[in-house]
């Protein structure tokens, strides 16, 4: 009794094995932009994400782009704008080409059309194949970059005109930011900041420092070495640990503030009585207006080395 093979397998009259279409081009019909995967007894043609519309076959509809959809080259939130017409990406020549136009095309990607910059063959360089479009004009309302109205460029551009964009991404919403779990992410323009808590310090980051419990919180104060609790050595806390202040153009106006700060009233005086600490000297030169709610909030100067725990300021809070 001889063994006959169904499609997709052969044997020797005993038995039957897969044949592996895809090891040889020969045996399969997947177009060329296509990539062949073998299943048991068969194959499939599997179209790149770029070209994701079609069968994948040769003698089908092959593999192409979805009509009227876009694309960046180059970079995730910037690079050559790409639109694709009749199953193929084609670019868009710069005439014209804003702000505005750059927004909807943000839009139509899925990222927000606020903030974005438009471009002539920056990040992604020049590309190939044909050029679509020019002069588009949207008015900023557009869903879709194809709703724009826009003229055919009728060999009007070169490659060399290619519009670009840049879009503005809010990475803490999309979720790709790097920030730790204890850190809140915040959005700036074109990049983030990962904010430890009040009670931590460090950069907030994954591949950081991220946030470290310390052992006050950030911009607390504190008097030491007094024999009250309304007097002595004033302290700041910073990166989750207390450093001093230098008294260099200390007066009675930051000591109030200091003093507003602590919950004493708005009364204090300064005093060196109190003896010098240990460890960083955070602030030189603070000059408060008066009206500040927090220490912080005065502006003043690094320390640096410009000064020595023997200037460490003290106060005296009146009750």
């Amino acid at each position: 009794i001889s063994v006959v093979c169904i499609a997709g397998y052969r044997g020797d009259g005993k038995t039957c094995e897969d044949v592996d279409e895809c090891a040889d081009d020969d045996s399969n019909a997947c177009a060329e932009l296509a990539t062949c995967i073998n299943n048991v007894g068969s194959y499939t043609c599997q179209c790149p994400a770029d070209h994701p519309a079609g069968d994948g076959m040769v003698g089908g509809t092959g593999c192409r782009c979805v009509e009227d959809s876009l694309r960046l080259v180059g970079g995730y939130t910037l690079g050559r704008i790409e639109i694709c017409k009749n199953g193929e990406w084609g670019t868009i020549c710069s005439d014209g080409w804003d702000n505005t136009d750059a927004g909807v095309a943000c839009r139509q990607l899925g990222f927000k059309a606020e903030g974005a910059t438009s471009g002539t063959v920056g990040y992604g360089g020049e590309g190939s194949g044909k050029i679509l479009l020019r002069y588009v004009q949207c008015s900023g309302s557009e869903s879709k970059l194809v709703d724009c109205p826009a003229q055919e460029v009728d060999g009007w551009c070169v490659h060399s005109e290619d519009a670009t964009v840049t879009c503005d991404v809010d990475e803490c919403a999309e979720g790709i930011d790097e920030c730790v779990a204890e850190a809140t992410c915040i959005n700036t323009h074109e990049s983030y900041t990962c904010q430890c808590p009040p009670t931590h310090y460090g950069d907030g980051m994954t591949g950081g420092s991220g946030c470290v419990l310390g052992s006050c919180t950030a911009n607390e104060l504190r008097l030491v070495g007094g024999s009250t609790d309304h007097e002595g050595r004033l302290e700041m806390c910073r990166d989750g640990q207390w450093g001093t202040i230098c008294d260099d153009d200390w007066d009675n106006i930051n000591s109030n503030v200091a003093c507003r700060q602590l919950g004493f009233g708005d009364s204090g005086t300064q005093s060196s009585q109190f003896g010098g600490g240990s460890g960083t000297i955070l602030f030189r030169n603070v000059n408060c207006n008066g009206d500040e709610t927090m220490l912080v909030d005065c502006p003043r100067e690094e320390a640096s080395n410009w000064c020595s725990h023997s200037e460490d300021v003290g106060i005296v809070c009146q009750t």
